[in-house]
């Protein structure tokens, strides 16, 4: 359910990032200035789209983590666990043993 926007998300950078690069490589073909100012505008969103894909993947990253810890605390046997680690210090910690 949560993969459709990540797999929209990836489909579109990768299908804008291709067509960018390839405007990129085709301008710089047609230009003898290397400092062209759309060639530049061109690398500017190649750059910051970058780097939002590398923000949107840590923020699926971290619901995927925020997702397993939740999952982890919430099984019954997980508060079972940390009961029972509780008793076993408290009665090993006791003066009368």
């Amino acid at each position: 359910m949560w993969f459709t926007p990540l797999l929209l998300f990836l489909v579109s950078f990768i299908l804008l990032m291709f067509s960018l690069y390839q405007d990129v490589e085709q301008m710089r073909g047609c230009t003898l200035e290397a400092r062209d100012p759309s060639t530049q505008a061109h690398i500017i969103a190649l750059k910051s789209l970058t780097l939002h894909f590398i923000f949107y993947i840590l923020h699926v990253l971290s619901l995927i983590i925020s997702v397993m810890m939740r999952l982890i605390v919430w099984t019954h046997w997980y508060w079972v666990k940390e009961k029972v680690a509780y008793e076993e210090e408290a009665s090993s910690c006791s003066p009368l043993s």
